[in-house]
């Protein structure tokens, strides 16, 4: 006959939260909560599980070990309920996993020893003798010592020695649960009697105190310490109580009218979980009971709740039930100890004035009454300004007078805590800074190619940064911006260099700004001329500037300009009459790679007539515009018989 049995394995068990909360799980509180509904997605079928006893989770290899009775078996889970493997030992009772996730530890059935085995291949790695007739079942671990219980006694294993301490019977225990931490050991009466005591005892073993818990939780599954280690926590059928660490003084009852399991975890809380049906949740998250799931329920029976672990760290709680025909379920809940409404939302100025105050309000979702970091990060440091604490709607306001202009960035944090997720939320202010005074000479001017132009760049006051930047941008695709000169300004506030002018250049002296100045760059334009001459041959005579041809003879004109690639002179030709000059011809000649061209006036040639010629690059239609448009001088001439 198929059996199953719950008994959730609590190693070295830490439950979260206040004691002042543990009461808010009452059935008229947990009434008001909406129960999240678990997708059907979530769970997965498990294949072959005769029974269930023990099960937990393998954080660091992403497995769920379960002890298998009536299989005799341990058998390891994928999160998807897939099998990853398993191990025949023998009927398996309890199991334990070290605090790494390096050791599983289990108990068998008849055998006086602990056995060891390596979580990550589930082979035997030790096993611990406990002595003649000392069959353990339960496991805790506190540190270096495993605590195991043992007909109506309990006991302890020190693993760096495996030195072995038993104690005397307890009365009114049978098949007892333990539970260790913080230097004490808690020992309950396990689920075959309907009612039984609770024991404490100290790391040595010494007796503290003992108590009957309260006669409506019956037949124990579980029992555990807060995080604190202040409160113990006893559950089984029809509720839980909470007792004092220190002397087992009540502290509270919870009736729930189902039965209850404990799964608990340092970071993730105490984990209440019911009975099956078709109207009540199933799971509820202590303290508070805020938080509610409900199981898909299918068919005409609802399951029974077979067992119940958290991933170590509390990201996932794994839950397995059992259908009216035997079949197990793997139903995954992700995150339940950790609220995922909780956000943080601020509103600021898009602007402010540095050294003015400026105020950020906001809210946060999910968790009232909190504090909350802030940090303020600026062009000089990061600087953690006074905490702040929501009201009780969760809404804040902080206050700030920036020291430092520019883009300030404001960082607002919650921690979080074993039932709210971490969060943070950044919003930018853009403070302003002094526009300082930056100036360039030389914009404009027109130079003499070759020319080395001296610069001046002055910068005015500012707060630390005397630094400048003189940048030339010389015309032209294949000509790259350059740094020429980087330094801080002289005495007069001035930094000063040449720049050798072969083309149009552009000139910026860029301040790159600091805490209370702005970044400033400005710009000068500096034109060059490129060379333009022109020489006449043929002439027979020259006089009063004018070069004198015969008729007959057709004159050359040889241009000389500073070369460049593609470069074409413009050669003017013009005539006098009636008191003026007149245009006769022009024409574009491309100049060779020494900048050089010729042209040869041919036709006839007018006896007494004065002309002129003159060549000039204009930029823009020479070919290319790196330079500045230029004339060259005019050359005069006359032809004669």
């Amino acid at each position: 006959m198929r059996t199953t049995s719950i008994r959730v394995v609590l190693a070295a068990t830490v439950l979260a939260g206040a004691a002042a909360l543990w009461t808010a799980a009452t059935g008229s509180a947990a009434a008001e909560v909406t129960p999240i509904a678990v997708p059907e997605s979530a769970g997965h079928p498990v294949a072959s599980l005769q029974s269930v006893g023990d099960m937990v989770v393998d954080g660091r290899h992403k497995r769920i070990l379960i002890s298998d009775e009536s299989d005799e078996r341990i058998v390891a889970l994928n999160y998807d309920g897939s099998a990853a493997g398993e191990i025949s030992p023998g009927v398996p009772r309890g199991l334990l996993l070290s605090a790494d996730a390096t050791t599983l530890y289990a108990t068998l059935r008849g055998e006086t020893s602990i056995i060891a085995y390596d979580a990550a291949t589930l082979t035997e790695t030790a096993r611990y003798p406990l002595g003649a007739g000392i069959v353990p079942e339960q496991l805790a671990l506190a540190g270096h010592t495993l605590w195991f219980t043992y007909g109506q006694s309990f006991g302890s294993l020190d693993l760096t020695d495996g030195t072995v301490v038993t104690h005397e019977p307890l009365i009114d225990i049978s098949g007892p649960l333990i539970a260790a931490d913080h230097g004490r050991i808690a020992v309950t009466s396990g689920p075959g009697l309907s009612s039984g005591a609770l024991y404490l005892f100290d790391a040595t073993g010494t007796e503290i105190a003992h108590r009957d818990v309260d006669s409506r939780v019956q037949y124990h599954r579980d029992v555990a310490f807060t995080s604190g280690g202040d409160q113990v926590v006893v559950g089984g059928a029809g509720g839980y109580q909470t007792l004092s660490a220190a002397d087992l003084s009540p502290v509270d009852t919870v009736e729930t009218g189902r039965f209850v399991a404990l799964g608990s975890d340092p970071a993730g809380g105490l984990m209440v979980a019911e009975k099956p049906d078709f109207d009540l949740p199933e799971l509820t998250l202590l303290p508070g009971g805020n938080r509610q799931w409900d199981l898909p329920i299918t068919g005409q029976y609802a399951p029974s709740l077979a067992a119940l672990a958290w991933e170590p760290g509390g990201a996932r709680l794994f839950t397995l039930t059992t259908d009216y025909l035997g079949r197990q379920t793997l139903w995954t809940v992700d995150g339940p100890a950790s609220t995922a409404t909780t956000a943080i939302t601020l509103k600021a100025p898009t602007t402010a004035t540095r050294a003015a105050t400026l105020t950020i309000s906001g809210t946060i979702t999910g968790a009232t009454s909190v504090p909350l970091t802030v940090t303020r990060k600026d062009a000089e440091s990061a600087t953690a300004l006074n905490r702040v604490t929501t009201t009780a709607t969760g809404t804040f306001t902080i206050t700030d007078k920036p020291p430092v202009g520019g883009t300030v960035g404001y960082t607002v944090s919650y921690a979080g805590d074993a039932f709210h997720k971490p969060s943070t939320a950044t919003v930018s202010v853009a403070v302003s800074r002094v526009t300082p005074t930056v100036t360039l000479n030389g914009n404009g001017s027109v130079n003499s190619y070759g020319f080395s132009y001296p610069l001046v760049a002055h910068l005015g006051t500012t707060y630390r940064n005397r630094t400048v930047e003189i940048w030339a941008d010389p015309y032209g695709a294949d000509q790259g911006n350059r740094l020429v000169k980087k330094a801080t300004v002289d005495s007069k506030g001035n930094v000063s260099t040449t720049w050798k002018l072969t083309r149009n250049t552009t000139v910026s002296a860029i301040f790159t700004g600091d805490a209370q100045y702005a970044a400033r760059t400005v710009t000068s334009t500096l034109y060059a001329r490129p060379a333009v001459s022109t020489a006449v041959t043929k002439h027979y005579k020259t006089a009063s500037s004018y070069y004198y041809f015969r008729k007959s003879v057709n004159p050359v004109f040889t241009t000389t300009m500073t070369a460049h690639p593609g470069r074409k002179q413009r050669l003017f030709l013009e005539y006098y009459a009636s008191g003026t000059w007149h245009a006769w011809h022009n024409y574009l000649i491309a100049v060779d790679a020494a900048g050089h061209s010729t042209y040869t006036l041919t036709g006839t040639h007018n006896v007494g007539t004065r002309y002129r010629v003159r060549a000039a690059y204009l930029s823009g239609t020479s070919g290319d515009n790196v330079n500045y448009s230029t004339y060259g001088a005019y050359k005069y001439f006359q032809f004669t018989k």
